[in-house]
């Protein structure tokens, strides 16, 4: 329990980090600051998000993610930040009947500081 709150916290000043150093957002609670703004561009997204997913589409939707951050979609990155927040602020047994993991988490986190330039930052905090 202690080790996986403790990954919680690493994750949650992980995004936090990147989305000050790519964003120029100061944010405690990527679900609070990102929400209101995305709404109207991603209804459907934050839906999906905000509990209402089942294993397949949680999938689905983190390779919809992917897919805009390598099109280069404007506000890709803060969609794939509050995916990961979402994800990271779940239980174990929410994540576990989603075949996701706080590991995973951490990789994707990763994958992303690394697609933006940031990766040497977010190593250092994990290690």
């Amino acid at each position: 329990m202690y080790e996986q709150d403790y990954i919680m916290r690493v994750n949650r000043d992980v995004i936090r980090t990147i989305a000050k150093l790519l964003l120029n957002k100061d944010i405690d609670s990527p679900e609070i600051s990102f929400s209101d703004e995305l709404k109207s561009e991603g209804k459907r997204s934050l839906e999906l998000m905000n509990g209402q997913t089942d294993m397949g589409n949680l999938h689905m939707l983190k390779q919809e993610i992917w897919k805009l951050m390598e099109e280069g979609q404007e506000r890709a990155l803060e969609k794939a930040l509050l995916f990961y927040s979402y994800l990271n602020e779940q239980n174990e047994e929410y994540l576990a009947s989603q075949d996701f993991s706080r590991e995973k988490i951490k990789m994707g986190l990763m994958q992303i500081s690394s697609k933006y330039g940031v990766d040497s930052v977010v190593d250092l905090m994990y290690f």
